[in-house]
């Protein structure tokens, strides 16, 4: 299997952590004075480490997982009080959206899907820098703004996301954002293509099959094993992934 990077047209995301009109390792920044126009954001949640031991149970009575949780995994109460933080703040969000006059809608890693990213003007991804990336790595054109809120900034620096003190006055950002007080921040990304054989199946969760794993999953990891210490052949299909990836 042969994977081919290119580098595809930038995407915009709000910071204002960058000087006007400047340009630097692929990025290039500017202002506008002119207003967003949002009715519909949509809030990607984070998925906590709390989140992601319980979904290894899938089997267990919801009233149970807190009890297979604790017994199999250390510091339990850090996870839980760490997961309480993040829910809590996005809230916050959602609350400041509405009061804005924003719809809002909340989704997780499995229902970001294309139908909830059309439905919205802008995309919110509140968790750290990898909560970022998965949303921005969706969202092809340069029409729908990515703007990232850190929901722990005790615990990460959330490079990608605004600045630190809009985490804690979400409505003051979301209203500059709407007066167009704001910078545009254009990064490039990698858009990668695949050739090789039996290259179209369903793409595979990584998060999901490491969890959860299938007889059918297990089977195709092991193909992909065996296709990876096979000599390369002549291409027979050609795919573009699905997915954008930041060229930072």
């Amino acid at each position: 299997m042969k994977i081919y990077d290119q580098i595809v047209q930038p995407f915009s995301i709000r910071s204002r952590k960058v000087g006007l009109a400047s340009t630097s390792c692929g990025q290039r920044c500017f202002s506008m004075k002119t207003p967003l126009s949002i009715k519909h954001a949509l809030v990607v949640s984070k998925m906590t480490r709390y989140e992601l031991e319980c979904q290894r149970y899938p089997d267990v009575d919801k009233s149970l997982q807190e009890e297979w949780v604790r017994r199999n995994t250390h510091e339990y109460d850090m996870l839980l009080q760490r997961d309480y933080l993040h829910k809590e703040f996005e809230k916050t969000v959602v609350q400041a959206l509405y009061e804005c006059g924003i719809e809002a809608r909340t989704v997780k890693r499995a229902e970001y899907t294309q139908d909830n990213i059309d439905w919205a003007d802008i995309i919110i991804p509140t968790g750290g820098d990898g909560t970022f990336l998965l949303a921005a790595s969706r969202i092809w054109g340069n029409q729908k703004p990515v703007v990232g809120f850190n929901s722990d900034p005790s615990k990460s620096e959330g490079f990608l996301c605004l600045p630190v003190k809009y985490s804690t006055n979400v409505t003051e950002a979301i209203k500059k954002l709407q007066r167009g007080q704001f910078q545009w921040l254009f990064r490039s990304r990698i858009r990668i293509t695949l050739e090789g054989e039996n290259i179209d199946t369903k793409p595979m969760d990584l998060t999901e099959t490491k969890i959860n794993p299938t007889s059918s999953d297990i089977e195709r990891v092991e193909n992909i094993a065996q296709e990876l210490e096979a000599p390369v052949g002549k291409s027979k299909e050609s795919v573009v992934l699905p997915v954008l990836a930041l060229n930072e």
